[in-house]
């Protein structure tokens, strides 16, 4: 396998490699950097082949979907759409989560979201340090307005080319608008869990699985939330299929009378780019 472009490579254990790729025996992947230095290595340790590529736009990765339903007998209507993406370097991601549910009757409109948007930094002794910020809105859970920013640690505990989970813990601090007028302060813990597992042949498929959960040290008991599960198919080339399920919860809504959970299920059509 020979290239002219500059692959990242990443292995089980978590050791990444930036060069062109040369002739090796079979097998095995040699990588040589931008030094001359080269990296013989075995296939079957290899997790991911990343090119780097030169400009700006190029680097962006990510996906777009879009669903919606309308109900004549209710009169009830919703749209749902997410966005995932991310630039990436050999050191470094930077990504944006962002999903969205508006849902409209004869009456009103209400808008439901959350947004992460961050950093994530690879170390060479495998440990990863992201900073974020987390936007949310969900007034079934009292919430008008919700922000944090928070820092965490972690490690992937599992890679292979079919796989990857990625496990972190931190801290963060933010604040609350509340339906009733209220505004709170927020320190938390923060545990973020991702773990997928895909495939690369035709039709690519992946299952994503992601727990980002917030438990408060000012307020001991509460524990605020966001699991998503998601199914992506392709269909044809750049175009996917997704179903998505959701739970945003608190185990102690600061608002009388609001649900603990907002649980849903969408199914959408996605682009890559």
């Amino acid at each position: 396998m020979t290239t002219a472009l500059r692959y990242e490579v990443v292995t089980r254990s978590g050791a990444r490699y930036v060069g062109v790729l040369a002739p090796a025996p079979n097998a095995q992947v040699k990588v040589v950097a931008k030094d001359g230095t080269a990296s013989t290595l075995s296939f079957l340790d290899v997790v991911s082949f990343a090119p780097i590529k030169t400009g700006f736009f190029d680097r962006i990765d990510g996906t777009l979907d879009v669903g919606g339903s309308y109900t004549k007998s209710s009169g009830v209507g919703q749209m749902t759409v997410d966005l995932d993406t991310d630039y990436r370097r050999p050191s470094y991601d930077a990504f944006t989560n962002f999903a969205s549910t508006l849902t409209r009757d004869e009456s009103n409109t209400i808008t439901q979201f959350t947004l992460r948007s961050g950093y994530m930094h690879f170390r060479e002794d495998g440990w990863i340090f992201s900073p974020f910020a987390y936007l949310a809105r969900n007034v079934d859970l009292g919430l008008s307005f919700g922000a944090a920013a928070a820092l965490t640690a972690g490690r992937y505990v599992e890679r292979s080319n079919s796989s990857e989970t990625l496990v972190a813990f931190g801290a963060g601090v933010g604040k609350e608008d509340l339906t009733d007028g209220r505004t709170i302060d927020d320190v938390d813990a923060v545990v973020n869990l991702a773990t997928s597992f895909f495939r690369h042949d035709y039709p690519k498929t992946a299952v994503d699985f992601s727990l980002l959960v917030f438990p408060e040290l000012n307020r001991w008991g509460r524990v605020r939330g966001n699991a998503n599960a998601r199914l992506k198919r392709e269909l044809f080339h750049d175009f996917i299929a997704v179903i998505t399920a959701y739970d945003t919860f608190d185990s102690k809504p600061q608002v009388a009378g609001v649900d603990r959970n907002d649980v849903g299920v969408s199914f959408s059509i996605g682009w890559t780019f």
